[in-house]
């Protein structure tokens, strides 16, 4: 038999280094065992979800990032194996929802020179808000946003929500209805119609100031 191992070539591998089935079957059981530890993470990280909701953040975001890899979806597999209920699910998903605003806001901020103020909207400020529109209790395309940009008083959104946000502060929350103009071509389904949004305001903010530098020409 050794003198024929020598003699056979198996694809990939240089002729007298072919696996032995027993090197074969050693890597099949640490492959096997590997998965198997790998399962005991993910189920560890499912685990500390319950009663832990402090650390949804981290616990929810890797449990996404290991969704091509399981038949069920995120949210079926935590209410059947684990009795994750509807309203923790929820909870978790607004939290996370209010970790991502905040970071974009900052980014926001950073790159657009903004500045958040804790005082009501006044003609002129920018508003980071969240809405959820419908049109005869039906919810339609564009009709809503967690996070989203506007200069109050600039015409920027619909006239009616326009003045909806002045006098208004970060975390309000109220209804507003919208009437579309007659003549809508972004949607011409919506033509003259009003919707109800359901509108949170996220932040208001300002522009920060530039200081003009006033350059000096060198003496000569």
């Amino acid at each position: 038999m050794s003198e024929e191992k020598g003699k056979i070539l198996t694809p990939g591998f240089r002729q007298g280094k072919e696996p032995t089935k027993k090197r074969m079957k050693n890597d099949l059981e640490h492959k096997v065992d590997g998965l198997l530890e790998f399962n005991k993470g993910i189920q560890k990280a499912f685990s500390s979800i319950v009663g832990k909701l402090t650390e949804l953040e981290s616990s929810v975001t890797m449990a996404f990032g290991y969704h091509d890899l399981v038949s069920l979806s995120i949210k079926d597999l935590l209410n059947e194996e684990l009795g994750i209920t509807e309203e923790k699910w929820n909870a978790a998903v607004e939290k996370i929802s209010k970790m991502l605003n905040k970071k974009k806001e900052a980014e926001f901020d950073l790159k657009e020179g903004f500045k958040t103020v804790d005082r009501v909207v006044v003609d002129g400020d920018f508003v980071a808000f969240g809405f959820d529109g419908t049109v005869d209790g039906e919810s339609f395309e564009g009709g809503s946003s967690n996070w989203t940009i506007v200069q109050a008083g600039r015409t920027q959104v619909l006239e009616d929500m326009d003045k909806s946000f002045i006098g208004k502060k970060a975390k309000d929350e109220y209804e507003v209805d919208v009437k579309f103009p007659d003549e809508y071509p972004m949607q011409k389904a919506l033509e003259g119609k009003t919707a109800t949004f359901k509108v949170k305001v996220i932040a208001v903010k300002e522009k920060i100031e530039t200081p003009k530098l006033e350059v000096v020409p060198e003496e000569k």
